[in-house]
């Protein structure tokens, strides 16, 4: 949608810029709330969703749609960086079987966030870029490894990695 459209709303939504953090990504009571065509466009694109509770998430490094190495990170909406090795296997087993899917398509490397929404069980948090995000208690050497993919000089893509260029430097 557009930020325009999401203006009109009048219950509680979650609102995301599509792009990057053009303003704070929440749930938002009403569209009265969001930023004013005076300070972000009308056209700018944004992510909706359902207002949910996450009671765990876990940060998931990517590359070559290969999970390289995973972190919990949340617990009840809270900071946590503990997690059982039962609930490490579980999301293991949740991005592998989301990686497996090749009806949608993915960056060479990237990181997804996965959790478990109160009542309705795994799903997809958000993806971000890999060099903008934390590695929490992920390897760092994996991290490292997609980061190598992730961010490299223009002139060492090749064709099929250039759809996937953000910044040209």
């Amino acid at each position: 949608m557009t930020l325009k459209e999401c203006r009109a709303f009048s219950k509680p939504t979650f609102i995301k810029p599509a792009s990057g953090k053009l303003f704070d990504a929440k749930v938002y009571e009403s569209g009265a709330e969001l930023p004013s065509a005076d300070s972000q466009d009308d056209d700018t694109p944004v992510l909706i969703s359902e207002p949910v509770i996450w009671e765990k998430e876990f940060r998931c490094f990517i590359r070559e749609r290969q999970l390289m190495t995973l972190s919990a990170y949340s617990q009840d909406g809270e900071l946590n960086l503990d997690a059982t090795e039962a609930d490490i296997l579980s999301a293991q087993k949740f991005c592998q079987t989301l990686l497996a899917d090749n009806s949608f398509e993915l960056p060479p490397s990237i990181v997804v966030d996965v959790g478990i929404i109160e009542d309705k069980g795994w799903a997809v948090v958000e993806a971000n870029p890999v060099f903008a995000s934390g590695i929490y208690n992920c390897d760092p050497t994996k991290v490292l490894d997609c980061l190598s993919l992730a961010c490299m000089p223009l002139h060492n893509t090749t064709e099929d990695l250039k759809q996937w260029v953000v910044n040209e430097v």
